[in-house]
This record gives structure tokens, sequence and C-alpha cells, in this order.
């Protein structure tokens, strides 16, 4: 369902006001509550399927960046309180009831809820938690595209209930669960403690299902939408009215082409969603015409028509009669929504007056794509026309002007390749690099074509010793990290800054089972990557 978005700016994360980041706490403890009583029910062998559904979206509306407003999030806190009855009959409320005790709810968790210091007073241990809660938003957020198109994974749903509760005692909800047996959970894989290497171990573990999930959303688009091919699309537009889509949710972008694809809107899309444009099923409606790939959320409000965030998109200063959002409000919750005010207000607003090519990008390096021109690039190394591979994932900040990552991308030498997993993000994907080993030097590609990537190339060239390597900035970068971490093929780099929520301990400690490269220049870096 769509609703209209305004999201008043505030001083605090991501400019959003205050009550949107306690809601987003608040629904992170209410979580953590529901998960025990979740994981006890599935070792008994029963399956909670609806409130599995209901932690995955809410879980994935908390990251920092998500395109979610206070109502959206009180409707999730509601559904997380159902759920929560549905999980543990000994909570003190009648389901028929429950939906009416959401404010009592909220102030109950507001006081009950610890703080950090509380949960670990270990600073390494509290990064961990905190690495492992970002982890599982990343793999809530694949877990959430994969069930929009019909694919569920207990495994999954079991990880991030366990990763809810990894670190913090039942003792923190204890009158919240009178009937769980004393020795639930008795091999202590939830609520104990660990030291840091085993919970290295455990972040190890996540980048592991991490990829797993990736791969699950994978399938699940492929079947829905068709095999992605590599497809030039415009970073331009063309005279008429238009719509614009932001952020990864597919479906979404499917039902908006669907409503409008007599209505003479042109639909644009912008961030990650330029994967879309490689699917056969979405490419072929003649009115998805382009992508705008550089302006950030702010830069969107001069966008002539409305703009519709998705799950994946992020807001930042989004406030407008013109501004939707998707994220949040699930289709089949009987409530009306604004999609024929969407419809109306793009054929409504001016749209664009002109045609402006602004070149292409070309998008659809998935990973059969990728898996198949491995034995050709493995060629090009052998015959020395290609020298090496670089694989960059790197937060939107570190594309900014005078930033690490764009005077990279400019002195990297003719003869080497780079995937870009951003989704076209960053400030240069729209420049060409020309070619090397008969490929274009720079690909847009996703963490988990990547990740195969690296496989294929090792086999194709025989070793396991490839010209690799993954170069990684940023805090929304360290999930990656983890999950690259485990496939162990190449080279690894990060920085040139660390981010905060990373101990220098823990640090040390990743590196004691996998050799992290620090960044610092880019003319010395890449000088010292191709020695």
């Amino acid at each position: 369902m769509i609703q209209r978005l305004c999201t008043e700016s505030a001083e605090g994360r991501n400019d959003k006001n205050d009550d949107v980041v306690r809601l987003q706490d608040v629904i992170v403890y209410a979580l953590r509550r529901m998960a025990y009583g979740a994981l006890h029910r599935h070792a008994q062998g029963e399956a909670t399927p609806e409130a599995d559904d209901v932690m995955a979206a809410a879980l994935y509306a908390t990251r920092p960046d998500a395109s979610v407003d206070v109502p959206a999030l009180q409707r999730l806190l509601r559904d997380i309180v159902l759920a929560q009855k549905r999980v543990n009959p000994n909570l003190d409320c009648e389901a028929d009831s429950c939906s009416q005790t959401v404010a009592a709810t909220l102030a109950l968790l507001k006081q009950d809820a610890p703080s950090a210091d509380e949960l670990n007073a270990n600073r390494d241990i509290r990064s961990a938690m905190l690495i492992l809660l970002a982890l599982a938003r990343k793999t809530a957020g694949a877990r959430f595209q994969a069930a929009s198109l019909g694919r569920r994974d207990g495994e999954v749903d079991d990880f991030l209930y366990s990763a809810l509760t990894a670190g913090i005692p039942p003792q923190y909800f204890e009158t919240q669960w009178e009937g769980i047996p004393d020795n639930y959970d008795e091999n202590g894989t939830h609520g104990r403690s660990r030291n840091l290497d085993e919970w290295v171990e455990l972040l190890l573990q996540g980048g592991r299902m991490a990829l797993k999930t990736l791969e699950m959303a994978d399938e699940a688009a492929a079947d829905m939408y068709g095999t992605p091919q590599p497809t030039p699309v415009s970073l331009g537009h063309r005279p008429g009215r238009a719509l614009l889509v932001s952020g990864g949710d597919m479906r979404t972008l499917h039902e908006v082409l669907e409503q409008t694809v007599k209505a003479d809107i042109a639909v644009y899309t912008h961030g990650g969603l330029l994967k879309a444009h490689a699917y056969p099923r979405l490419r072929s409606y003649p009115h998805l015409a382009g992508h705008i790939g550089e302006p950030g959320p702010e830069g969107l409000a001069h966008f002539p028509g409305p703009v519709l965030f998705t799950a994946g998109a992020s807001i930042g200063q989004s406030c407008g009669d013109a501004f939707f959002t998707s994220e949040g409000y699930p289709a089949d919750n009987g409530s009306p929504g604004d999609e024929a005010a969407m419809k109306n207000l793009a054929q409504a607003m001016p749209g664009f007056s002109d045609e402006i090519f602004g070149g292409e990008i070309t998008t659809g390096f998935g990973r059969k794509t990728l898996r198949a021109v491995a034995p050709q690039v493995a060629d090009a190394l052998r015959a020395g026309t290609l020298r090496h591979v670089f694989v960059l994932d790197a937060c939107a900040a570190d594309w900014s002007e005078g930033a690490y990552f764009p005077e990279f991308l400019q002195l990297t030498p003719p003869d080497t390749l780079i995937l870009d997993l951003t989704g076209g993000s960053c400030r240069m994907a729209d420049k060409s690099l020309g070619a090397a080993g008969g490929l274009p030097r720079l690909m847009h590609a996703d963490l988990f074509a990547a990740a195969g990537f690296g496989p294929a190339l090792a086999e194709a060239l025989g070793s396991s010793r490839v010209p690799l390597t993954w170069l990684f900035s940023g805090a929304s970068a360290v999930s990656g990290l983890l999950a690259l971490l485990t496939a162990d093929i190449g080279s690894v780099a990060f920085g040139p800054d660390l981010p905060d929520v990373v101990t220098p301990d823990l640090w040390a400690a990743l590196g004691r089972r996998h050799a992290i490269l620090r960044l610092g220049s880019p003319a010395d870096d890449i000088k010292s990557l191709l020695n």
C-alpha cells in the first residue's frame, strides 16, 4: 500500500525527527522480546509464519535511512504486539484487545528498554552486538524482498531471531516469559556470554547467512521477472508527465508500472532500482523510461512529478505533497491507500518539458552473467591484457566530490576492471571508462553476484590466488565485508577511515581471521595493490 510521506527535518540521525528514531529503537527492543518466544516455538517444531513476516518487515524498517514515518512505525509496533501474543500465550493481553494496548506497550517498552551500556559493559562486545544488528537489518531487507515474491526460509528467520537475542539473556524480559522451561536454551546459543573471538565467529556466520538470503531473493526475482541481462539504461529524461520510484522493492515498482500502463506517465527509477531495468518482464514496459542516478533524497524535491520511496530507499529530509512511501504499509492491511492520489498527482504535475540525453549506464551483471564471463576474464589475465579486478562497496558519502573513491576510480589503470556494488549511486556511474579484456571496465553488480564471481574466477584460473581486491568503506559496508570474508577469495581492504561502530580490538579480532588491508591515499593504494 502507498501512503503520503512527510518526515519533518530535525537534528538527529539521518535528519529524521526524534519520534521516528525513538520508535525505531522501541521496535528493536520489542522484537528482541518476541524473538525468545519465537525461537522457543521453533524449537518445539511449531511454525510462526505471520510473526516471522512481521519481524522481518519491522527489523528492516529500523535501519537509520528507512523510508518510514511515525504512522508506519506505530502500525508495525501494533503488529509486533499482536505477533507477541501468537508466539507467547502468556503475554498479558487478549488477542482482540492487543491492538488497543499499543500506547501502554510503548510506555512499558520505553521504561524497560535497557541502554547499550546495560546490555554489555564491554565496548568491544557492544560493538559486535551493534554490527550484528546492522547485519541482521540488511539480511531482513533481502528476506523481505524474497518474501514479497513468495520465497521464505526458516533457517533465515531463525538467524534473524538469534541475532536479536545474541548477548541478551532472557532475564531482561523475565516478566514476559513465564512458562518457558528453565532448561530452554540449555546449549547457550542465544543469550549466553561470548568472548570477542566467539563474537567474530558469530558475525562471520551472519555473513554467510546474508549471502544465503541474497541468493533466495535473487532466485525469487529471476523466477518472477526473468533472468537479468546486461542492459543499457538511459540517465536522461524525455518530455511528458513523470513519476519516480526509489529504493529496491521491485514488486512495488511492478505494481506502479501496471497502474500507469495506460496513463501516459513515464516511470523513472532511482537508487537500488537501477537493477530493475535488467529484468525482461519489467523492461518490457515501454514507459519504464530511465534512471535518475545522482541526486540524493533531497535533490529529488526538484523532480517534476511524484516520488515514491519503497523499501530500501533513503528518505533524508523528504517532506511534501509529492512524496509517498510504501514501506511499513503492507498491501493487505485492509486500509485505503494513496495509489490513486499519486497517479492523479503525476497527471496534474508539469513533468519534463524537454528531452535530455544524460548518457547511459549498463546494469544487469547478475550472478549468472558474471560467472559466464569469468573464463573470459581469466583468459585476459593470462594474456596480459587485463591486470586486476577491483570490487568497490562504499556508502554514498564516499563518492562525494573530493572523497576517496572518485579519485580512486579515475586513477585505476586502463587494464583493470571495476565492479561497483553501490547500486549505480556512485557519482561516476555515468562515466565511460572504456573496455578491458573485451568487457566494460566499469560494471554495476550486487553483492551476491560479486560474491559468486570470485570463486568462478578462481575456478577459471585454476588457483585460489586471484588478482582481485574487495574495497569497502563506511559503516554500511561492514555487512558486505563480513559476507565477503566468508568467501575467502582475493584480498580485502577497508578505509580510508574506519567506522566508529567498530572498535580497534574488534578490527584486530577480524584481522586474525582474514587479513584486512587499510586504505590510505588512492594513488599509493593502487600502486600497492597492483604490485
